[in-house]
């Protein structure tokens, strides 16, 4: 079993960056160091279609990535229901819906769309609620993720993601981890025992290029040792990240946070696990 933060010899594994043009991307290996923080139909409908065609698996599938938040733990969104009941407010005071809710939630419309970036949604919700939840500083986004993630609002790993991983490597398919927001906003270490069943672990928190750019999936297949791409499958909850997985010529499954059961069976099915 992998040691987060460690390559096999014990070294520590930081870089995997190879294409041209491409930032820095990391492995997480620790805790951020001094001076770090941590089509179709209706667009935002797309999380329920599990059942859409996957290409064929001609080529046998050698590693499962999965994306992290909303993956393998649980969407801030459903964070955002727990602070409500922790705090005594009415469903809904938040009014972070996602899709869980989308028409009623425009921002997150938007985003399905297309029409601006999964950081442009944080950022417009961290301001909106700034005032009710006392979010200053210099990172109002961060903030609101550590008010929404907080240790009494339970535990956030879904319970369904250890079977899946397990039935993977029982088949003998590995399985990495592709994250754009791993260390900017949670604690790795918390996630240790966990995160210690992927290998790798690509963390492109503060790379210049990140998912769903292609070139982020490109540099990830280096770092897996250079498969033909038709072997690896992208595990994901934002539509664009899955557009852009299959853009590079992997496969991809559309992760829907709403029923995260049918969409682990999903990456089982597409798998051959």
């Amino acid at each position: 079993m992998p040691t987060l933060g460690r390559d096999r010899s014990g070294a520590v594994a930081v870089v995997t960056a190879a294409s041209p043009g491409l930032g820095t991307t990391e492995a997480v290996v620790s805790d951020p160091g001094p001076g770090d923080s941590v089509g179709r139909g209706p667009p935002w409908r797309w999380w329920g279609a599990l059942g859409r065609e996957l290409p064929s698996r001609a080529v046998r599938t050698d590693t499962v990535m999965f994306d992290v938040g909303g993956v393998v733990i649980v969407t801030p969104f459903e964070m955002a229901a727990r602070l409500e009941h922790h705090r005594g407010w009415a469903a809904g005071t938040l009014g972070l819906f996602g899709p869980f809710d989308p028409d009623r939630d425009p921002d997150w419309r938007l985003l399905c769309a297309g029409e601006l970036d999964e950081d442009g949604y944080w950022q417009r919700q961290a301001e909106r609620l700034a005032p009710m939840l006392g979010i200053d500083g210099d990172d109002p986004t961060l903030r609101l993720i550590e008010i929404l993630f907080a240790p009494e609002h339970g535990e956030i790993v879904r319970p369904e993601v250890r079977g899946c991983i397990s039935a993977l490597h029982a088949a003998g398919i590995r399985t990495a981890v592709l994250s754009n927001h791993l260390h900017r906003f949670h604690q790795p270490h918390l996630l240790e025992r966990l995160l210690a069943r992927f290998d790798p672990i690509i963390d492109l928190s503060y790379a210049q290029v990140r998912k769903p750019d292609p070139r982020a999936f490109e540099a990830a297949l280096v770092r897996l040792g250079s498969p033909d791409p038709a072997a690896v499958i992208h595990v994901d909850d934002q539509p664009a990240h899955v557009a852009g997985a299959e853009k590079a010529g992997l496969r991809a499954v559309s992760f829907d946070p709403t029923d995260p059961a049918a969409s682990f069976a999903a990456v089982l099915e597409a798998a051959g696990a």
